[in-house]
């Protein structure tokens, strides 16, 4: 289960009132789906799952994965952001995941093709690839799952 606190500030003359609102989301993931491989981990900078749909680059504490072909739509794109934009979902040193701005594309041509079941592990970075997609989670606990029918933050 999923969940995430959003602040909502209301403002007054007299006082500032604070509510947090839980909104708990439940990814759509075969029970067990993310237990640890029974194979060696890897240590792959690059990869992508067979199929080539998906691929990540992972070092200095930071993921990114990118999707080819995906069957939902991605968050509405900010204002801000110019560049290509719902393909790619990134995870820093700190803080939660989130989609990134343009940049390159995380799917490599020469990455490392690992198959469903094998886990890919760099610094604090692990990544476990899957027969539906790819779980990326740091030791902060902080992660996503990328699919080709869905995606989920946390």
């Amino acid at each position: 289960m999923t969940r995430y606190k959003t602040h909502i500030i209301y403002r007054t003359r007299t006082q500032t009132v604070t509510k947090t609102v839980v909104k708990s989301v439940r990814p759509d993931v075969p029970v067990g789906a993310f237990l640890p491989s029974k194979h060696p981990e890897l240590a792959q900078s690059s990869f992508t799952i067979t199929g080539s749909n998906i691929g990540c680059e992972i070092g200095g504490g930071t993921v990114r994965c990118g999707i080819q072909s995906r069957a939902w739509a991605a968050p509405v794109q900010p204002s801000r952001c110019k560049a290509s934009w719902g393909d790619t979902i990134e995870l820093g040193n700190h803080g939660l995941p989130k989609f990134a701005c343009g940049g390159s594309n995380a799917i490599s041509t020469s990455a490392t093709v690992i198959p469903a079941g094998w886990d890919d592990k760099v610094g604090n970075v692990t990544c476990q690839i899957r027969r539906f997609g790819v779980g990326c989670f740091s030791t902060s606990h902080s992660g996503f799952m990328i699919s080709r029918t869905g995606y989920s933050l946390y």
